[in-house]
C-alpha cells in the first residue's frame, strides 16, 4: 500500500536515524512510516515492542505495507519462539519477563522499534529498565526508534528517559527535572508539577524529534480513513453474560460448533459471497456472534482507553449487541461514556446526545448500530470506532 506525502516524509526521516522520535499525533499513521523506514534501511531483524492489544495488527501491517519479504512471530507466551531472522513482535509486558528478555537481548535486531514509547516514561519501572537501562535491549539494536503520539503525557520529566538514552541529554534525571520543571520538594523527594524552558527544551529535541498535527497534514489526506484493527479475544465472564451455561453445558458446546460450521462455510469465500454466507447463517450463529463481541470488549477498552488518556477529546463507539454496550459503559464510566440502544426511553435518548454533544465531561457515546446509526448529529467527534460491525 502506497503512503501520503506526509507519511513518506516522516518514513523517510526515520532511515536517516539511528535513534529517534517519531511524535505524530494519533491517526496520522506512525506505524506505516516505520515500517516503511524500516524497508528503505534494508533492516532484516526487527524487534516491535508494543502494548499487548497492538501485537497481531503490528504482524498484519508488517504483512501490509513493507515490500520486503521477513518471516514474522508475535510473542503470545512466555515460551513462544522468537524470529531473530525476521520481525518479532513482543508486549512489554511479556518483555520483561526472566524466560523471554534473554532471548529478545539474543536478537541483536537491524532496528527496534518501541511503539507507544510513552510506556517508558518511569524511571523506575521494570520495562523501562529492561529497555533502556544500561544493559536493556535498546544497546543492542543497530537503530532504535521510539513512537509515540503523547511522548509525555504529563511532564516534561517524562522525556528523561527516551531523551537520554537518544544522547541528546546525557545528564542525570535530576538535572534534567532542575532545567526543565517545576514543583516542590515534600521533605522526601522533589514533587513535578509542571514545565520551564519549553523553547530550550524544544531546541534540545528538534534533531531527533519529527511530530505532525492534523491540522498540518490534512490537505494530504482523504475526508475519511477507514483502518481495520486486529485484537486478542479477551476474557467473557461467563458467569454473568450466559449463566444457562451453568446449569446446561451443551449450550457452551452448540458455539464450537456454530463456530466449526461458520468456518467450513466461509473457506475459500470472499468478497460478497462471504457476505452472502454470513447473512445466511445469521440465524444459527447468534449466539456465537454474541460471544465474539464480548470477547472483543477487554481489548476494545484498551485501546479506547489509550486514545482517551493520550488526548483524544470525544469518541463514538458502535456495536450490536446490548450485553456488549453494557459492558463497554462500565468499563469507559470514568470517562463519561453514554448510551444509546434500542427500548432507551425518549427522554434519557435525548438527554445522552445532549450530555456527549455539550457537557465536556462526557467523550464517549456508545451506540447501537441501527438505533444510533440515523439522524443523531455526532459531528463534536472527528473519531468513530466499531467494535461489532
Amino acid at each position: 500500500m502506497n503512503l501520503w506525502p506526509y507519511q513518506e516524509e516522516g518514513a523517510a526521516w526515520l532511515a536517516t536515524k539511528r535513534g529517534a522520535l517519531l511524535a505524530d499525533e494519533m491517526r496520522l499513521g506512525k506505524t506505516p512510516q516505520a515500517i516503511v523506514a524500516a524497508d528503505m534501511i534494508g533492516a532484516r531483524s526487527v524487534l516491535v515492542l508494543c502494548p499487548a492489544v497492538a501485537r497481531i495488527n503490528w504482524i498484519r501491517e508488517f504483512n501490509k505495507f513493507s515490500i520486503l519479504s521477513r518471516p514474522a512471530a508475535a510473542i503470545m507466551s512466555s515460551g513462544a519462539p522468537t524470529c531473530p531472522n525476521g520481525v518479532t513482535v513482543c508486549s512489554y509486558d511479556l518483555a520483561v519477563r526472566k524466560e523471554v528478555l534473554p532471548r529478545l537481548l539474543a536478537i541483536r535486531p537491524d532496528v527496534l522499534i518501541c511503539d507507544e514509547s510513552h510506556y517508558l516514561k518511569s524511571t523506575t519501572a521494570q520495562r523501562t529498565a529492561a529497555v533502556l537501562g544500561k544493559n536493556g535491549l535498546v544497546h543492542t539494536a543497530r537503530r532504535f526508534w521510539f513512537l509515540s503520539g503523547t511522548p509525555a503525557p504529563n511532564y516534561p520529566s517524562e522525556l528523561w528517559p527516551l531523551l537520554h538514552v537518544l544522547g541528546v541529554y546525557p545528564g542525570k534525571y535530576d538535572s534534567f527535572v532542575r532545567r526543565f520543571c517545576t514543583g516542590f520538594h515534600d521533605g522526601r523527594e522533589f514533587k513535578v508539577t509542571g514545565g520551564k524552558n519549553e523553547a530550550d527544551l524544544r531546541r534540545l529535541m528538534a534533531p531527533i524529534v519529527l511530530r505532525r498535527r492534523m491540522k498540518d497534514v490534512w490537505k494530504d489526506m482523504p475526508e475519511l480513513t477507514f483502518a481495520d484493527v486486529v485484537v486478542e479475544p479477551g476474557e467473557v465472564d461467563e458467569e454473568t453474560w450466559f449463566p444457562d451455561w451453568r446449569f446446561n453445558p451443551h449450550r457452551k458446546d452448540d458455539v464450537a460448533k456454530q463456530e466449526a460450521i461458520l468456518r467450513a462455510a466461509l473457506s475459500g469465500a470472499k468478497g460478497a459471497d462471504a457476505f452472502k454466507i454470513l447473512e445466511g447463517l445469521a440465524g444459527s450463529t447468534a449466539t456465537l456472534r454474541r460471544w465474539t463481541g464480548l470477547a472483543k470488549v477487554e481489548p476494545a477498552l484498551e485501546l479506547i482507553k489509550a486514545e482517551l488518556d493520550a488526548g483524544l477529546d470525544k469518541i463514538v463507539v458502535f456495536a450490536v449487541h446490548r450485553d456488549v454496550i453494557r459492558a463497554l459503559v462500565d468499563g469507559l464510566r470514568d470517562y463519561g461514556a453514554v448510551s444509546l440502544f434500542g427500548g432507551t426511553p425518549t427522554a434519557k435518548r435525548q438527554r445522552n446526545i445532549d450530555r456527549f454533544t455539550t457537557l465536556p465531561k462526557y467523550r464517549v457515546f456508545i451506540g447501537n448500530v441501527q438505533a444510533a446509526g440515523t439522524a443523531i448529529d455526532l459531528s463534536v467527534a472527528n473519531n468513530v470506532i466499531f467494535v461489532e460491525s
